[in-house]
């Protein structure tokens, strides 16, 4: 979250000062150290899972549901950046419902359409865990697809 504030804020400064090149650089390197940031986050809580979850609790079976559900949601969590990253660069155009509005919809509607068809047909922890990261991807792309559509408005 914080490297898509950067980009908005950035953005936003070099779109008003008419420098689009710069705006470009700016949303490529947010998402680039978004993503570095995010992996090496994520590998650092999947590596360190059970000393982790031990703290919360020692039952065996609870930290096993607990690294499950971290592989299922720490593990693809670099495609929510592909969200965050686009979404504060388009809010940096001047663009902030429609990205809100694809996100709501986007998050929501996956994951409500998932719960009442594959998890209604396959009832177990890992079909509902997966709903989280099939979001993130079904989102990503449909906001790396507003992204694209709004630019060449920008560029005249």
């Amino acid at each position: 979250m914080p490297f898509a504030q950067a980009t908005t804020t950035f953005v936003s400064q070099n779109y008003g000062a008419g420098n689009l090149p710069r705006c470009f650089q700016i949303t490529k390197v947010g998402m680039l150290l978004d993503v570095g940031f995010t992996v090496g986050m994520a590998a650092l809580v999947l590596f360190f899972a059970h000393p982790l979850l031990g703290l919360f609790n020692a039952d065996p079976v609870v930290v096993g549901l607990g690294i499950t559900r971290l592989w299922y949601i720490v593990a693809p969590e670099f495609l929510q950046v592909f969200i965050d990253v686009f979404s504060g660069a388009l809010r940096g155009y001047g663009y902030s419902l429609q990205p809100a509005m694809l996100t709501l919809i986007g998050i929501c509607g996956v994951r409500i359409t998932w719960l009442y068809t594959l998890f209604a047909a396959h009832p177990t922890y890992e079909v509902l865990m997966a709903c989280y990261s099939v979001s993130w991807l079904v989102t990503g792309i449909f906001i790396a697809l507003l992204y694209q559509f709004c630019l060449p408005s920008y560029q005249r």
